[in-house]
């Protein structure tokens, strides 16, 4: 049980956020904040999906946009954004937090590893590739992390990423609503 413990806790936040969102009062909570300010509750929707025990919920809440004709690709641009910022800190938290903890060993075992120019294109790429897909980001950053990519490049294929993924879940969501 112990081994599991973050996918076990992943699997209770999408049902916790099935439950969440049968109640009628979460439901026209967000529904109201939808209407108010779309493009505040776009944005903060896209934040809330780049964390794994939010995503469920993001998604739920990704379910109450209205979406008009023309306005898809600028909120799946804003919700973008919104990942990107969560992406930045986790990033930060991952390369500035994280790897400082794994001690002098591990930061060694580690440059060891990326010394060849290859396996830190390989890492990133990976890690891009678990960004873009259902897993949870924070894997996949820690992989970009570890790939000393430029912060430049970073936000530059997180943004692109993150842009692509709001596309298609905005677009999903809308078709099935």
């Amino acid at each position: 049980m112990r081994r599991y413990k973050y996918t076990i806790i992943l699997v209770l936040t999408f049902i916790a956020a099935f439950a969440i969102g049968r109640l009628t009062i979460f439901s026209n909570l967000v529904e109201t904040a939808s209407q108010t300010n779309k493009v505040l509750y776009t944005f903060i929707t896209g934040m809330l999906y780049s964390f794994s025990f939010t995503a469920g919920l993001a998604v739920l809440m990704f379910s109450k946009i209205t979406v008009g004709v023309g306005q898809l690709i600028f909120l799946a641009l804003l919700a973008a954004f919104g990942g990107l910022l969560a992406d930045l800190l986790i990033f930060r938290f991952i390369k500035d937090v994280l790897l400082h903890e794994l001690g002098h060993h591990a930061q060694a075992l580690l440059e060891k590893a990326t010394k060849a120019k290859v396996t830190k294109i390989l890492l990133a790429i990976f890690g891009a590739m678990i960004v873009a897909s259902p897993f949870p980001d924070e894997i996949g950053l820690t992989f970009m992390g570890i790939s000393k990519i430029k912060f430049w490049e970073f936000v530059v294929l997180t943004y692109t990423i993150d842009v692509i993924g709001s596309f298609i879940i905005i677009t999903a969501v809308a078709r099935l609503v």
